[in-house]
């Protein structure tokens, strides 16, 4: 797609800066940094320690034999000697390693700011491209002066994208009738179903609050390519994105999040089963499904995580089969229970 020249200047600013802060955040010198300063506060406990239980010996042997006390005094010099020496060494290595990290926070602090103030003039840019018209209207499951929660179809964006082919989304519609409105979550672009708007936000804020703390219980209804055979079950997998295959997710034992996800199987025969995320990580049903380590089995219609021939095409239905069909939430002092039926 051809972007206007200011538009494609600010895509190319924002997508240098993002490069500069990968490259960044994965200096070697930041772990390196890291696990020298844990092991010289290990060892500088362990000769204070050792140097606390010598001196407390010597004043003892002052005391009995106080004609020794030129070799205690020399004892003493040695262990000042030793700290000066350690703290010497602890300084040759650290003092370059922290510089290095020092001037990386720094830099990465200013490249946040500076894409923040991108974003905002790429967003007000977008902001005046013309919307197609929306092929099929949005069904309201509930609204009142602070929520609005709709029925989302699959194919949808939930916020606009970076690019002015990826401004058709749920905000961008509803910006149109409402002075301010913002998802409390996202749904995937590929999935249906119920998405929960504050109108304020404040109630944004409040709600966010809610889902931090494990208030907001959202259930999914899913189709998988493969028959399944156990019927329930808990998968628990770290999940990491890294930024530069963002918006892929995978499983990652040292830098993943922790994520947790339950399932049931509704009817075997088809693959149909109930899906409950605990946490809500990006793609976490997505990946618990078709991740070897989770099910070895992906959502029927995945793009991105299914099966894929030999050529990289992948065939099967047009859509993603995964629809958010049931949320309970806690709003205006009691709970609120919202459903959606699955359009598969």
């Amino acid at each position: 797609m051809n972007f206007p020249p200011d538009e494609l200047d600010l895509l190319k600013q924002l997508d240098r800066l993002k490069q500069e802060l990968i490259t960044l955040k994965n200096l070697p010198e930041h772990q390196k940094f890291a696990e020298m300063t844990t092991l010289f506060s290990q060892q500088w406990q362990q000769i204070q320690q050792e140097q606390q239980e010598r001196k407390q010996l010597r004043n003892q042997q002052r005391l009995i034999y106080p004609d020794r006390t030129f070799d205690l005094d020399r004892q003493s010099q040695q262990d000042g000697i030793l700290r000066r020496n350690f703290k010497r060494d602890r300084d040759a290595c650290l003092v370059p390693l922290k510089t290095i990290v020092q001037t990386a926070n720094q830099r990465i602090q200013a490249i946040h700011q500076e894409r923040q103030q991108l974003s905002q003039q790429l967003h007000d840019h977008l902001q005046n491209i013309e919307l197609p018209p929306l092929q099929k209207s949005f069904g309201i499951l509930y609204e009142d002066h602070d929520v609005l929660v709709i029925d989302k179809p699959a194919g949808l964006l939930s916020v606009p994208g970076r690019s002015r082919d990826r401004q058709a989304s749920v905000v961008r519609y509803l910006q149109q009738t409402y002075a301010w409105i913002a998802p409390i979550h996202r749904l995937d672009q590929d999935t249906s179903g119920i998405l929960i708007c504050a109108k304020s936000p404040e109630t944004l804020k409040a709600l966010q609050q809610e889902l931090r703390q494990h208030r907001v219980k959202k259930i999914y209804e899913a189709i998988l390519e493969k028959p399944i055979k156990q019927m329930s079950g808990l998968i628990d997998l770290p999940l990491w994105g890294d930024p530069a295959q963002r918006p892929y997710q995978s499983v990652n034992s040292d830098r993943g999040k922790p994520s947790t996800t339950q399932y049931r199987v509704l009817n075997p025969i088809e693959s149909r089963l109930e899906l409950i995320p605990i946490t809500g990580r990006t793609h976490q049903l997505r990946v618990h499904m078709a991740d070897a380590q989770g099910l070895n089995n992906p959502i029927l219609g995945d793009r991105l995580y299914g099966n894929r021939s030999v050529n990289g095409s992948q065939s099967g239905p047009d859509r993603l089969h995964l629809h958010a069909k049931h949320c309970t939430i806690y709003h205006h002092h009691q709970w609120l229970t919202l459903e959606s039926s699955t359009p598969f």
